[in-house]
């Protein structure tokens, strides 16, 4: 069974609540992107869920209960009008520590940018996470590589990371932090693939190629999937200069398409 849960509000709407304690629910999807005006509370008791996807503005008041069995989420979480990046991204991440039990996550660049304004808080860890899905509208900046970095400390059975840009140019994407935070190097015995979709060979792109297989010990496949308006010269180019990046993976293999 799925539910959608889409409540429409105008700026002189007042509170509203969402209730759902369904114990046999297992597909779960709430939109909020129309509630940026209104406050509401949310309480999400379902043991047999399997999938839950949230988009939208992150109100204070969201309780998630009892998610045994949580198998993939989906968050695409939407800036706040009022609160500051940091106390929001605190927000975001009490929010994403009640999801600690999924196997799969799917998370927009967006929010992990968010999120990374407050990683020096106490950040929740992903004991289950074995596949993780950025994504984006735009390419990536100068500190993303710190942003995955930052989640993938926070998941250390991950196996499987799938990066994806669409490269639109309407997006205004966050601000640039004063300072690059401090994170621990990342190793792990368990990160084996990593896929990603919409590279077109620009600076900040090749710079979070070359950290990746520098800090992935066992990687076996790194997957790329070029950009179509990116022509057979400069493909072959690119191409060219991922090989020559230092690997800590003696048995990893680039496949460009």
């Amino acid at each position: 069974m799925h539910r959608d849960v889409f409540k429409r509000t105008n700026k002189n709407a007042g509170k509203f609540n969402i209730l759902v304690l369904v114990p046999t629910l297992k597909n779960f999807t709430i939109n909020t992107s129309l509630s940026s005006y209104a406050q509401y509370k949310l309480l999400i008791n379902t043991p047999a869920l399997e999938y839950f996807h949230f988009k939208g503005v992150l109100d204070e008041n969201i309780v998630l209960e009892s998610l045994p069995n949580l198998v993939k989420s989906f968050l695409q979480v939407e800036k706040h009008r009022v609160l500051t990046t940091k106390d929001y991204a605190k927000r975001i991440w009490d929010f994403m520590g009640q999801l600690y039990n999924a196997i799969s996550m799917e998370l927009s660049i967006e929010t992990a940018e968010i999120v990374y304004h407050a990683s020096n808080e106490d950040v929740p860890i992903f004991h289950n996470l074995s596949s993780l899905k950025l994504y984006s509208l735009y390419s990536p900046k100068r500190y993303t590589w710190q942003v995955v970095q930052l989640l993938l400390c926070q998941a250390p059975k991950l196996q499987i990371l799938s990066l994806k840009f669409k490269h639109c140019n309407y997006y205004t994407p966050i601000g640039y932090l004063d300072e690059a935070l401090h994170l621990p190097e990342y190793k792990s015995p368990y990160f084996t693939t990593c896929h990603y979709e919409g590279f077109r060979g620009l600076n900040e792109e090749m710079k979070l190629v070359k950290q990746i297989l520098k800090a992935a010990s066992v990687l076996k496949t790194l997957t790329i999937v070029v950009d179509s308006q990116l022509g057979t010269k400069e493909k072959h180019h690119d191409l060219k200069r991922l090989r020559e990046f230092p690997k800590s993976s003696q048995i990893c293999k680039i496949a460009f398409d």
